[in-house]
C-alpha cells in the first residue's frame, strides 16, 4: 500500500490531482461508490477508471465531449470508453441500454438514481420480467452476477450500476472503436 500511495503523488498532467486516503482497504466497490458519490456532489460529473485499464490518447477527449453534449439529456446515463471487438462495422458512436464500468463517465443526475441495494434491483427485475432482456436472452449473465453480489460471492458495484440504469431504460454513449 505504501508503494501505491507514493506512486499517486507522482501523477501529473491534470489541472489538479486530489488524493483521498483511508487507513484500511475499503474494497473496490465501496471505494468506487463513495468516490463517485463525493465527486458528483462537489463537481456534478465524474470520469471513472479502474486501475487495470489502458486508455487511448483520445479517451479523455471522448469522455469530456460526451459529458458536455449529453449533460442535459436525461435519457443518457453515462459515457463509456469501451466497445466490444465486434466483426461488424459500427457507427462512430452508438447507444446501449444500461451502464458499464470499463472506463466511463456520468453526471450527478444519473448517479443519484444508482441503487446500491442489489436485492431491491433483483426484486424489480423479477417484478418487471426484464431479466431475459437484461441478459440478452442468455448471452450474458447479469442477473446471476446480481444474485452473486447479493449473497456476497462478488462485490460488484458495476452490475448494480448497470441494472439501475437498465431498469430506468437509460442509455450509455459508446464509441464505435474502443478507447480502452
Amino acid at each position: 500500500m505504501v508503494a501505491v500511495r507514493k506512486y499517486v503523488r507522482t501523477i501529473s498532467g491534470f489541472r489538479s490531482v486530489n488524493i483521498t486516503e483511508h487507513e484500511e482497504n475499503r474494497g473496490l466497490a465501496n471505494s468506487i461508490i463513495s468516490g463517485v458519490s463525493a465527486l458528483c456532489e462537489v463537481v456534478g460529473r465524474v470520469i471513472v477508471l479502474e486501475d487495470d485499464l489502458v486508455t487511448s490518447p483520445y479517451f479523455l477527449s471522448f469522455m469530456n465531449a460526451g459529458l458536455e453534449r449529453y449533460a442535459e439529456d436525461r435519457r443518457v446515463a453515462s459515457v463509456l470508453g469501451y466497445s466490444l471487438p465486434l466483426r461488424i462495422a459500427l457507427p462512430e458512436t452508438y447507444f446501449v441500454r444500461g451502464a458499464d464500468c470499463y472506463g466511463g463517465a456520468t453526471w450527478r443526475r444519473a448517479w443519484d438514481l444508482f441503487e446500491v441495494d442489489g436485492q431491491m434491483l433483483l426484486n424489480e427485475l423479477e417484478r418487471t420480467g426484464l431479466s431475459e432482456t437484461l441478459d440478452m436472452r442468455g448471452a450474458l449473465a447479469f442477473t446471476q452476477m446480481l444474485r452473486d453480489q447479493i449473497v456476497g460471492r462478488n462485490h460488484s458495484w458495476a452490475v448494480r450500476w448497470h441494472v439501475s440504469m437498465f431498469l430506468r431504460n437509460m442509455l450509455t454513449l459508446t464509441p464505435g472503436r474502443s478507447l480502452i
